[in-house]
């Protein structure tokens, strides 16, 4: 999940911690770090793309899609599923 791509602009992301390291901030001159000849472009991990998805929907359904159903999947060595508490398995 770590694994990042890069997309063109410089955009605010949810998930970004950099704000969180604002006490180390104060040794840095403020500047981006770059690959060489690369300009005006902001790299975005999977995780970010994953927490602003979740992030959204949440969103939506407090505006008004309040009717939608919550569930979460997760798996590595087993699949777990977590429904909306409304059944007990």
């Amino acid at each position: 999940m770590c694994c990042s791509q890069p997309i063109k602009g410089k955009h605010q992301i949810k998930g970004d911690k950099t704000k969180e390291l604002k006490d180390l901030m104060k040794f840095s001159d403020g500047s981006d770090q770059n690959l060489q000849g690369e300009r005006n472009v902001t790299y975005v991990s999977r995780m970010q793309c994953l927490q602003a998805a979740i992030n959204q929907q949440i969103d939506d359904m407090g505006k008004g899609a309040g009717d939608r159903k919550v569930g979460l999947v997760s798996f590595n060595h087993e699949v777990t599923v977590v429904g909306d508490g409304s059944e007990e398995v």
